[in-house]
């Protein structure tokens, strides 16, 4: 009797073991939700620019993403915009920068339980008092 259950013991815990290397699709891979912010980091005042967020899980183009852009001035001023869905696993923001500045942008990405927020940083025109202060300390 004693043999028996330790043999199912041993089974038992030789099937747990066995679930526990797999994730919930029942593969090994582990999937990462992955974002590459694109867009230009030198820009002149009033004209648009175009920045993607190119998103994919594992090696899939994600089509389903909520995606925003914020926006960041070195002057303090803060927008959060919407992006368009443009396909393949792309989503857009045109936007116009109106004054000298360094800003910033990123993307704010949520897909597949996860969330995901690179940044870039863009020189507007002569990118205002903070670019000015990098010069003169080189």
């Amino acid at each position: 009797m004693k043999n028996w259950t330790a043999l199912a013991v041993i089974l038992l815990l030789a099937a747990l073991s066995g679930c526990a290397q797999t994730n919930a699709s029942g593969s090994d891979e582990i999937k990462e939700l992955k974002v590459s912010l694109n867009g230009p980091i030198k820009v002149d005042l009033n004209k648009s620019y175009h920045y993607t967020a190119h998103v994919t899980y594992g090696d899939q183009k994600v089509e389903d993403a909520k995606v925003e852009f914020e926006v960041v001035s070195s002057d303090g001023t803060d927008e959060m915009k919407k992006a368009t869905a443009a396909g393949n696993g792309d989503y857009k923001l045109d936007y116009t920068f109106r004054s000298d500045s360094i800003y910033s942008i990123q993307s704010h990405v949520s897909a597949r339980d996860q969330h995901n927020m690179p940044k870039i940083e863009i020189m507007a025109g002569k990118g205002g008092k903070q670019a000015m202060n990098m010069e003169m300390k080189h």
